[in-house]
């Protein structure tokens, strides 16, 4: 996935995934992991409709 969203390693991938090291995933990036996933990026925010 990392290099599907043009990151060179999964180092950054990782760390946002856990929440360390203060890397967090912003709008860009999960415009493209939508786009890899074939998704919505709107269904990634369904759960806080709750």
């Amino acid at each position: 996935m990392a290099l599907a969203i043009g990151h060179s390693s999964a180092a950054f991938y990782a760390k946002a995934e856990l929440g360390i090291q203060r890397k967090k995933f912003n709008v860009e990036h999960l415009c493209k992991i939508a786009n890899v996933l074939e998704v919505d990026i709107r269904d990634f925010f369904d759960h806080l409709k709750e």
